[in-house]
């Protein structure tokens, strides 16, 4: 047990002498093992929709390596209509909205209108049932009410960026 303690002590101050930060001992890196958040800003597919209502969104998608949770949140619904929504899996970021498959092992929570158009919902995948996929690409898709073939909103979910601790430096000109 004391020679556990002084191994500590002498790696912790020859990394010190060495300019090793000492956090970086303990442990491996463990950017493998975090959440990757996933962002959307869902916007309406079809023109008329675009030009006639005001109907937008935000979705987040937190994964790891086996779960998901997706997060949905609308506005400028029609009031009190329920929509059909899913996470849907393609290769093309241009198509993935049209030709899309829908992610297997998801539940999802109704998404219904209150009487302001604001709709909320939320989705989840069960403990193993959800393996992410780097090289795909995710979207959320919300259809028009009462069908699964007809898509309303959508939008790509891409990877949040991390703030740089470091301002850029500004250049006199």
């Amino acid at each position: 047990m004391v020679d556990a303690i002084m191994k500590r002590i002498l790696i912790a101050s020859v990394a010190v002498a060495v300019g090793i930060p000492t956090a970086a001992i303990g442990h491996g890196g463990h950017a493998t093992h975090r959440a990757k958040v996933l962002r959307a800003t869902l916007k309406p597919v079809r023109a008329d929709v675009l030009a006639y209502t005001a109907m937008r969104g935000k979705a987040q998608m937190v994964a790891n390596k086996r779960n998901a949770k997706v997060s949905l949140h609308l506005k400028g619904m029609v009031p009190r209509a329920t929509y059909p929504w899913a996470l849907v899996k393609g290769t093309d970021k241009a198509t993935v909205c049209a030709d899309g498959t829908p992610v297997t092992g998801f539940k999802y929570r109704k998404l219904k209108a209150g009487k302001r158009g604001n709709a909320n919902s939320k989705g989840s995948s069960k403990k193993g049932a959800f393996t992410f996929d780097t090289s795909a690409r995710y979207a959320v898709v919300v259809y028009q009410a009462g069908t699964t073939d007809e898509v309303l909103l959508c939008g790509v979910l891409k990877r949040k960026h991390h703030k740089s601790h470091h301002p850029k430096k500004k250049t006199k000109g």
